[in-house]
């Protein structure tokens, strides 16, 4: 581990312990290296404001101010564009519900700014897609241009993506997971479970806690379990969580809990909070799976800048996270030899589909990066061991 990522693990400890001194900080701290860190795990905004800034030289003060306030001005900004949006698509009877980071940072973080926000996320019915982006579309954001056919938001996503010339991005999701996913949300139930919660001078509708902490364990499972920030968010829902029976019942139904134990896991190691006993025992992972997550998640997250093909390991989690034999086998098959909706999201169309050997080489590439996890695992400098969460 890295003095700066030592240094940042202290930080995150002394949020989420509420602690407002600043946290001492070692000599021998890389200063480039650990402002890049807060960016890259999108936790300067939670976590500069605790740095201990005597002696520190004017030129990085500064540095560090300026991250601060374009992590605080790009939260606010759209924070206050979710309060414009939010009463026409009600009116136009859209019923969003709103999605992870505006939810936890009005609502868990002790200061909106403090939680990073990319985007805004809403979640409606699918008869109400159209209407919600006409609606959106009248306030002046229009679907944003990737390099993804656009059959494969059509046929494979979950979200349509809009955006304007102000940089507000708006997902509209109408599920929480691609099509084939392993990982199935009961959207009925986190409907039915969603609770009005504030938005400044008004009001939003939003998931459960409980549904709040496994959209961000479906986050991690996606996105490799490489993003510091979705541990403070974790460690800021669970205290929130008081039925935690329901938790391991929905994480199970729905194919999250190894993913679950997962992201506890590092939130037990990275902040100190502690993991209730009726999870640890209720969700404890053994065996192949669960000695290759514990021993890998956390090297990923810790070496998040350093990880080289770091796309493949977290579709490799993605694949660990499946919860039984069946399951496994079929995400690894698709992790080898992937289908349509890859090479769609590459922009490839179904009239020019990739040559054989464009699809070999992928392959071949995949392998090694599968082999390479195996030997990292297996060589001792993996870190943690896979204990359970807590433990």
């Amino acid at each position: 581990m890295t003095p700066e990522f030592k240094y940042l693990a202290e930080l995150a400890r002394a949020f989420v312990g509420g602690f407002g001194d600043p946290v001492p900080r070692p000599q021998d701290l890389d200063w480039k290296k650990f402002t890049r860190l807060t960016i890259d795990h999108k936790v300067a905004g939670a976590l500069l404001p605790l740095v201990s800034r005597d002696g520190l030289e004017p030129e990085l003060l500064e540095r560090m101010d300026s991250v601060y306030s374009s992590f605080a001005q790009c939260t606010i900004l759209r924070l206050l564009h979710l309060e414009m949006i939010l009463p026409a698509l009600e009116k136009a009877g859209c019923r969003p519900i709103v999605l992870k980071g505006s939810v936890l940072a009005t609502n868990y973080y002790p200061q909106p700014e403090q939680r990073y926000l990319n985007d805004l996320d809403i979640l409606v019915d699918p008869d109400r897609v159209d209407r919600t982006c006409q609606v959106l579309g009248n306030l002046g954001l229009d679907f944003l241009d990737t390099i993804a056919d656009p059959l494969y938001y059509e046929k494979y996503h979950f979200h349509w993506i809009l955006g304007n010339k102000l940089g507000i991005l708006v997902e509209v999701h109408w599920d929480l997971n691609m099509v084939k996913s392993s990982y199935r949300f009961n959207l009925a139930g986190l409907r039915n479970r969603a609770t009005t919660l504030p938005l400044n001078n008004s009001t939003m509708l939003a998931p459960s806690p409980a549904d709040l902490l496994l959209h961000t364990v479906s986050q991690n499972i996606e996105g490799g379990f490489v993003e510091f920030r979705h541990v403070l968010d974790a460690a800021l829902v669970l205290p929130q969580i008081k039925d935690h029976g329901l938790l391991v019942e929905l994480a199970k139904s729905q194919n999250l809990g190894i993913g679950l134990w997962a992201l506890l896991g590092q939130v037990s190691r990275w902040t100190n909070v502690a993991v209730p006993l009726q999870l640890t025992e209720n969700l404890t992972s053994r065996g192949f799976t669960a000695r290759v997550l514990g021993r890998t998640i956390d090297q990923a997250l810790s070496l998040k800048q350093e990880i080289p093909n770091q796309y493949d390991l977290s579709k490799l989690f993605n694949c660990l996270c499946a919860p039984t034999k069946i399951l496994r086998l079929r995400e690894f098959w698709k992790f080898f030899f992937p289908g349509e909706s890859y090479w769609l999201e590459k922009g490839f169309s179904p009239q020019a589909k990739p040559k054989p050997q464009a699809r070999f080489k992928l392959s071949l590439g995949r392998l090694l990066t599968f082999f390479q996890l195996l030997k990292f695992v297996y060589s001792g400098k993996a870190g943690p061991k896979g204990e359970p969460a807590g433990k």
